[in-house]
């Protein structure tokens, strides 16, 4: 997460401040279809890195020690997806705030580290804090409820987006 998260940082705010955000919309594409279009194009390479590395491990899995249960594998990268749409999603609203791609970087690794934390308390284990939680325990292959944790960090994925593309909208650039 370390990496996505570092990646990400510089999304919109290396745009902004290389000045290739003024020349882009120059042209007539509006600034909510500059992020959205960045944000998207990040997430599709994402899902396909993902999507090889998971059947890279899963055919390695195959061949080294036999067939292993792929409905937890595939069930726990599907959460960690959505877990990383929460965390990119907030690494733009930065991005579309600030303009140091490393302020972005250490604002969102710091904001991680948070939500770790947090993972401890009990109480939110069924808000988006607890989706470390549900991915570690579908990996783990024990009992878990995905179903609040899954629709409180769509929706403030979607939060986090929406705030994202008004700071963008009322951003100098």
């Amino acid at each position: 997460l370390l990496t996505v998260i570092v990646t990400a940082a510089g999304l919109v705010s290396s745009e902004l401040r290389s000045g290739s955000a003024a020349l882009t919309l120059a042209k007539p594409i509006s600034r909510a279809a500059f992020v959205v279009g960045k944000l998207s194009a990040y997430l599709l390479h994402l899902l396909a890195a993902t999507v090889l590395g998971t059947a890279l491990c899963v055919g390695a899995t195959a061949i080294l020690f036999g067939a292993a249960p792929l409905g937890d594998l595939l069930q726990a990268v599907a959460l960690w997806l959505v877990y990383v749409l929460l965390l990119t999603c907030f690494i733009v609203l930065l991005s579309c705030t600030l303009r140091s791609q490393l302020g972005v970087a250490a604002l969102g690794i710091a904001t991680f580290i948070a939500l770790s934390a947090l993972s401890l308390l009990q109480p939110l284990a069924q808000t988006p804090v607890g989706m470390a939680d549900v991915v570690t325990a579908a990996m783990a292959g024990t009992a878990f409820s995905a179903t609040w944790p899954l629709v409180t960090s769509a929706a403030l994925a979607l939060v986090l987006l929406a705030t994202a593309l008004l700071v963008f909208q009322r951003k100098e650039i």
